[in-house]
């Protein structure tokens, strides 16, 4: 193969790649896909279940506007193939799939149906190029057809973000989205970095953020700046621009908001005990978690409307639950209040009892919360663990276990187990299971971890 051949053919299997289609390992015409669909229709469309091969015809993509000897593609789908196949000219049966070439038509050989069909092209020396149109369907029905496609170089533009009310050396930032070229969406990047993309997000120290964008509309959003003096927000800080044949200018004004207090008050926890608050929402500023051995937790928020969470408290003396739990909360223009009652609930004991194991056998139980108190396991080589929980529902799980003479299953495995008024036992069998038998590990058997209070373990009995 000649050295110019060998650079159309990478550069084919590269946009077949952007594409989403494979390429066998030599990088050259992929084999054909196995056909996992219903029979393709007949000629005239109706189905046929005898040998005699439908009537085809050709289907031919023409293009115009790309310069002398660019690669490009089309991918060709039906609703009645189950999975793209590439087309060879010599296969009795030739389904849809793709084909690209270095000329200006592009040729499928396809029975009667109606296909959807997409275009694709790389950068030419650099510069994009769009397809008008992209995509589409097209109708093959008892006669050859075609569709006409143009290229187009992409102009791009400049889109200014300006900002006013920082100061000085500030860093913020921009999140762009939108529809790209060539029908390319990109994902903004989650976060600034010290090397700002064009295309996504893009930060700066200075006062404008830039980018370069095709026509199109797109959306954009401006997070809080953070600073010595304060948190900043951005006004506005979300909306959308269009850029149609020219340059565009957002003007974004920072400014600190003014905040007020928003103040939590408990009750019911003995002296010094830590609590917590979560608060998130509003405008995304100044959101977290606090923590204090008081009787207050304060925030300094901006109007808007937030969400709290108060977590249980474990205390030596037991379980402390919070009321309410959970809530809202708005500010609009002053201070706001939440009052918080604690208090103790009684705890009752969840025991797993084991038969079956060895002496000095080591396993687990797992204990999850869907009522008050935490999710916990633990580990024991007795013949019990036991849980201290509230009233609730819990879920529970039950490990294998292992010992030089082999493995050892739980029955039952997992379950839900409730909790109400009373303390509750749950009976385990382990049954040995030799090796050769099933399931053998691949690696050396692994050490439990420690227990998690407030499960413990009892004496063996047996």
């Amino acid at each position: 193969m000649t050295a110019s051949k060998v650079a159309w053919v990478t550069a084919f299997a590269g946009v077949l790649v952007a594409l989403g289609i494979a390429v066998s390992a030599s990088g050259m015409i992929p084999s054909l896909a196995p056909h996992s669909g219903p029979s393709p229709p007949a000629a005239g469309g109706a189905g046929n279940n005898s040998s005699t091969p439908p009537a085809t015809y050709s289907l031919t993509f023409s293009e115009t506007g790309l310069p002398n000897g660019t690669f490009w593609g089309v991918t060709l789908h039906t609703s009645y193939w189950g999975r793209f196949a590439p087309i060879g000219s010599t296969a009795p049966y030739p389904g849809p799939g793709w084909n690209g070439s270095t000329t200006s038509s592009i040729g499928f050989v396809v029975p009667n149906g109606t296909y959807s069909f997409r275009i694709g092209v790389g950068p030419v020396n650099g510069t994009p190029y769009s397809a008008t149109p992209e995509n589409g369907t097209v109708i093959v029905n008892g006669t050859n057809a075609g569709v006409a496609v143009s290229f187009a170089p992409v102009t791009f533009y400049s889109v200014s973000f300006v900002e006013t009310g920082l100061p000085s050396g500030t860093f913020w930032w921009v999140l762009v989205g939108g529809a790209g070229v060539g029908g390319w969406t990109p994902t903004p990047h989650p976060a600034p970095s010290a090397t700002p993309a064009g295309f996504g997000w893009n930060g700066t120290n200075g006062t404008s953020v830039g980018f370069q964008l095709p026509d199109g509309t797109y959306s954009f959003f401006v997070p809080a700046a953070w600073t010595a003096n304060g948190t900043y927000l951005a006004s506005p800080r979300s909306g959308e621009f269009t850029v149609n044949g020219s340059a565009v200018s957002v003007a974004v004004s920072f400014s600190v908001p003014v905040a007020y207090s928003i103040t939590f008050t408990e009750s019911g926890l003995p002296n010094g005990t830590n609590w917590s608050v979560l608060l998130w929402g509003g405008n995304c500023w100044g959101f977290g978690v606090n923590t204090s051995a008081n009787s207050s937790i304060g925030f300094a928020q901006a109007d808007g409307s937030y969400r709290y969470l108060v977590p249980d408290v474990w205390t030596s003396a037991g379980l402390y639950q919070a009321t309410p739990g959970r809530g809202s909360v708005t500010v609009n223009g002053t201070s706001v209040s939440v009052s918080v009652s604690f208090s103790l609930l009684s705890l009752y004991n969840v025991t797993f009892v084991e038969t079956g194991l060895p002496n000095g056998t080591l396993w687990s139980a797992a204990l999850f919360g869907h009522g008050p108190g935490h999710s916990s396991w633990a580990s024991s080589n007795t013949s019990s663990i036991t849980f201290s929980r509230p009233n609730g529902t819990y879920r529970f799980g039950i490990a294998p276990a292992w010992n030089s003479t082999g493995f050892f299953t739980a029955d039952p495995s997992y379950g839900n187990v409730t909790v109400n008024g009373t303390s509750v036992t749950i009976d385990v069998t382990f049954t040995f299971s030799n090796y050769s038998a099933g399931w053998q590990p691949s690696a050396a058997v692994p050490s439990a971890p420690p227990a998690t209070v407030p499960g413990t373990a009892a004496g063996r009995s047996n």
